[in-house]
């Protein structure tokens, strides 16, 4: 008879306040789950906090934490246990540690405004954080490479400041916060300013804490991280690690997933006011898809005239922004909602389902359904159609 594998006693210090914490949680809980060999304590707190007396009490074979601050990681070297961190402040030196590469979380945020025709671009950071510092270094770096400039500013000038910052910036200006939090403060600061998002503003946090990015007026855009991921990068890390395997190699980053578009990007870095009006038409019946000769004459342009001041404009055809527009929808519903693709289709003008199926194959190389289960973040990793 077969003796079950030993059991692993690992613990785990993360925080749970947030989005990302919860998704490492839930990566955690899927390894557990499937080796069938791990035992967690979980300690619970906040960014920032740990139990250091509970930690030098507790006896085991591994850790799994995000350090994001020194007594912490003084705590966890002292054990002399195998560990694995979370976080990218990288304050343990001789851990590997697994995080969200931020280089891609740049390249998406970027090429998501410079798609609604934005060309100058802003970041609202926290630089208390390193990886806050590294998406503004990328940001910066990535906006230079499309020959434009990035303004930056730190949350810790305080609310009025931002206010002002705001005010003085380019407009329209693509915006991106450092986490939702960030572009809640950011939404909020416009507000007060009288900016009018999306179309003066555009604005696009990280995390897709979608508590927060539904608070936020307008609701924010965001990019989804694969938290869940990286937990279980982590594990199978740790587990080698505790087998007495060295890791192949200290850096582990994972891509973000994808970017969700709300409102705050809904609109379109266009000064022209008829094609404004042309294609904040085209925004309104995205999910059925206009008509191209329609769309022109809403704002008052021939069908020629629209297609070139459009190229101009965004680099698309009109075809080709409203087919994007309705990949977009799509997205949401199948993104947000479980309504079979049948009801997809309908809800998107499609006469049979058969066509939102030849129509998702050609915009995104992928089955809906195999689309539909990349959107719902089930470990795929490429960045999905309407991000571009």
């Amino acid at each position: 008879m077969l003796r079950p594998p030993p059991q692993r006693r690992v613990l785990l210090l993360v925080e749970m306040s947030n989005r990302y914490g919860r998704g490492l949680l839930a990566g955690v809980g899927a390894y557990v789950r499937t080796s069938g060999s791990w035992t967690v304590t979980l300690v619970e707190r906040g960014r920032g906090q740990a139990d250091l007396a509970q930690l030098g009490h507790w006896h085991g074979d591994g850790i799994l934490a995000r350090i994001d601050h020194r007594k912490l990681a003084t705590a966890i070297g002292a054990t002399g246990l195998p560990a694995v961190d979370l976080c990218g402040e990288r304050l343990l030196p001789e851990a590997p540690w697994v995080e969200c590469d931020d280089r891609g979380v740049a390249e998406l945020a970027l090429s998501h405004l410079a798609a609604r025709g934005f060309r100058e671009f802003a970041y609202v950071g926290d630089r208390r954080f390193d990886w806050s510092r590294s998406r503004q270094r990328f940001i910066t770096d990535g906006a230079r490479a499309q020959g434009r400039s990035c303004r930056t500013i730190d949350l810790a000038q305080g609310g009025e400041a931002l206010g002002r910052w705001l005010a003085s910036l380019p407009r329209p200006c693509g915006i991106i916060a450092c986490y939702d939090l960030a572009g809640m403060q950011v939404l909020a600061a416009a507000r007060r300013q009288h900016i009018p998002v999306p179309d003066s503003l555009a604005v696009v946090g990280v995390d897709d804490d979608e508590a927060v990015c539904a608070l936020c007026d307008p609701p924010l855009s965001s990019i989804a991280l694969d938290a869940q991921g990286a937990g279980m990068r982590a594990c199978r890390l740790l587990d080698a690690m505790i087998d007495g395997a060295a890791p192949a190699s200290l850096r582990n980053l994972l891509p973000p997933l994808r970017l969700i578009e709300r409102e705050s990007t809904a609109g379109t870095a266009i000064e022209d006011p008829q094609l404004l009006r042309a294609v904040q038409a085209m925004r309104t019946h995205a999910g059925r898809g206009m008509p191209v000769l329609a769309a022109a004459r809403a704002g008052g342009l021939s069908r020629r005239s629209f297609e070139l001041k459009l190229r101009a404009a965004l680099g698309r055809s009109p075809g080709e922004e409203i087919a994007r527009l309705r990949l977009a929808a799509i997205a949401r519903l199948f993104a947000e909602t479980r309504l079979s693709l049948r009801e997809v289709a309908e809800r998107c003008g499609f006469r049979h389902a058969e066509y939102l199926h030849v129509f998702v194959r050609r915009m995104t190389g992928l089955t809906p359904g195999a689309w539909r289960r990349q959107l719902a973040g089930s470990g795929a990793h490429a960045r999905n159609a309407t991000a571009r």
